[in-house]
């Protein structure tokens, strides 16, 4: 998590406060900023807050439940104002969000492309139960997969971060480690025969590191993937990226100038 530079209060303040579905909501969404940049300083007051800002997203109204004993607001501010899952290709009949978190990826591609048949996949136990809370709150049909996306199926111990943004299946990359919980994994060709999808036209990928074993080598499932949009983490580089998304027929976009990098790779 990046620490506020001087006046980035109110800059973060003002860009969240001007998606408000109603003035009501513009003033939530300022308590919501205020609330994340004191969760630190008076984490006893802070933590047990809940708000609930109502916001307008391609011409819906989302609701989009904020926790602040978790770290929801950052969430928030990646998906909604940062728009990092941004997707500028051709419109997907399926969409697959591996690394669902609590769902405002989710929420963000329903809304952008409601046609799409979606999958919200997440390992985490507490983070699923949030996931499907947050998709139920706006009627979202998106089918949730309680498991992590890695090469094989099986179990895995995942890595739990003092951020809830950063749970890991890699021992090293959570900040500030919280203890681990075992979750069960399934590969991409599983996860397709589990849903009965021939492929998935857009992937949003954000899984902490396990983009690296996922990737490797150019598996043949890449083949049935026609977009993905995501982040880079840890050692994994643009570079060995680009090297392993190429064989399939992808190009490769890289935004920002370190990690974690943000990605598109499109046919």
């Amino acid at each position: 998590m990046k620490a506020l530079a001087p006046g980035s209060f109110w800059r973060e303040a003002t860009r969240a406060a001007r998606l408000g579905a109603s003035t009501h909501d513009h003033l939530v969404l300022w308590a919501c900023q205020l609330a994340h940049s004191l969760r630190y300083r008076i984490p006893a007051v802070v933590a047990p807050l809940r708000l609930e800002p109502s916001i307008r997203c391609h011409g819906s109204v989302l609701h989009t439940p904020i926790r602040f004993a978790e770290d929801d607001w950052l969430a928030f501010q990646q998906v909604f104002v940062e728009e990092e899952y941004c997707w500028r290709g051709s419109v997907p009949r399926t969409i697959m969000d591996a690394g669902a978190n609590c769902g405002f990826a989710s929420l963000w591609l329903a809304s952008r492309f409601p046609g799409a048949e979606l999958c919200s996949v997440e390992p985490h136990p507490v983070l699923a139960q949030t996931l499907r809370r947050t998709l139920a709150r706006n009627s979202v049909g998106s089918t949730v997969i309680e498991a992590a996306l890695t090469p094989h199926d099986g179990n895995a111990t995942l890595f739990q971060g003092s951020l809830s943004t950063a749970h890991s299946l890699l021992a090293g990359m959570p900040l500030g480690g919280t203890g681990t919980v075992e979750v069960a994994t399934l590969s991409m060709p599983s996860l397709l025969a589990k849903l009965g999808w021939q492929d998935v036209d857009l992937l949003k990928l954000d899984i902490e590191g396990g983009e690296a074993a996922l990737f490797a080598g150019s598996p043949d499932w890449l083949r049935r993937v026609g977009g993905i949009v995501g982040e880079l983490h840890g050692a994994y580089s643009p570079g060995q990226l680009t090297a392993d998304l190429k064989p399939a027929g992808f190009r490769v976009e890289i935004r920002g100038s370190r990690p974690p990098y943000l990605f598109t790779a499109a046919r």
